[in-house]
């Protein structure tokens, strides 16, 4: 589904004013808009705040966040957790578009990106699907930085890749 063209104005605002400001003040002005109320980040008190606290200043340092914020890298965690029995098998896994065969891919798959949310295409049918499209809009999401659209720097720190798993 295509996305409105508020919506991709109001994203190219987010990253634009995130840019010139800072993921703090971007942050407080969520807060505010979301609350209606002053976001406390020296002394913050509601599990709001406290969220807000940690994703601007401890989130952004901890190794183990970023990797578990990754899309791919939580497979990692997980497997290490012992948990491996929870992942779904994964068909392939590259760092650019161009890289994929799409005659390859079977005719039902997921295609995603692992450095923010909802960078996905789900596919029921391949033959429905343009390749020349898709490649488009992978380039475009793996060009973005997911972190400045809602002020979570972790973000910065993913090394960009896609990857396709069976439906």
């Amino acid at each position: 589904m295509k996305k409105s063209v508020f919506y991709n104005i109001r994203r190219k605002l987010q990253v634009i004013a995130t840019k010139i400001t800072s993921y703090e003040f971007m942050t407080k002005l969520y807060y505010y808009k979301i609350f209606r109320k002053k976001l406390n980040l020296k002394n913050p008190i509601t599990f709001s705040e406290k969220l807000q606290w940690l994703k601007l200043y401890y989130y952004p340092s901890n190794m183990n966040v970023i990797r578990c914020a990754d899309k791919y890298k939580v497979r990692e965690y997980l497997e290490e957790k012992g948990l491996s029995r929870y992942l779904n098998e994964l068909i392939g896994v590259w760092e650019k578009w161009e890289d994929v065969k799409w005659e390859d891919l079977p005719q039902k798959f997921v295609l995603k990106c692992n450095h923010g949310c909802g960078y996905n295409i789900i596919c029921n049918d391949k033959s429905f699907l343009s390749k020349v499209d898709v490649g488009k809009k992978i380039n475009k999401w793996l060009s973005e930085d997911f972190s400045l659209f809602n002020a979570e720097k972790h973000y910065t720190f993913i090394e960009r890749k896609l990857f396709v798993r069976n439906i």
